[in-house]
């Protein structure tokens, strides 16, 4: 199957490597990226569709990663397009309310949604850093998500609450702001 990476960042490529391993196709678009994001597609042999409307063309399932705003400019894209397959959002954004905003954006327009959060180091960070990986998801579409990986690469957890959420807590008990 065809998968969509927006974008292959250290941890896009974090989930691109266990999808290639389960025998996906990988695939981006490398308009308006810069020379570091395309080169390190192109080591990881993601496949170029250029623009963003060749993703959603090609893939039933697209994975979102990226920084600052992006991820409402993405989900704006995406819904004007009219994209009709399944969208997993692992951004980190700025708290519940923009969680929402972004998941009722997609909602709205009877796209797929998946909230996701991962937890753990990118793949490249070295050998004094833990291999384990966690990917949190909620939602109703969460096992479709869950079966492209057929490798240990990723524990996978399906959560009956925010995936976000989740992974705010766990940052939060982690620099010891909560307890439990």
């Amino acid at each position: 199957m065809n998968i969509g990476i927006l974008h292959p960042g250290d941890m896009g490529i974090t989930l691109s490597i266990p999808l290639q391993q389960s025998g996906h196709k990988v695939v981006w678009p490398s308009f308006g990226r810069s020379q570091q994001t395309k080169d390190r597609a192109s080591q990881y042999g993601l496949e170029d569709v250029t623009y963003i409307e060749n993703v959603l063309d090609k893939c039933p399932i697209i994975f979102v990663l990226c920084k600052n705003g992006g991820p409402l400019e993405i989900a704006e894209a995406v819904c004007k397009y009219g994209y009709q397959g399944v969208v997993c959002d692992a951004d980190n954004l700025w708290g519940e309310k923009s969680e929402l905003e972004l998941a009722d954006k997609y909602f709205s327009h009877g796209i797929k949604y998946v909230d996701a959060s991962l937890w753990g180091w990118p793949h490249n960070v070295g050998e004094n850093y833990s291999q384990d990986r966690v990917m949190y998801l909620y939602g109703k579409y969460a096992e479709s998500v869950k079966s492209l990986f057929t490798n240990d690469y990723w524990n996978i957890q399906i959560l009956t609450s925010s995936a976000k959420a989740h992974k705010r807590y766990l940052t939060e008990k982690a620099q010891g702001r909560v307890d439990g």
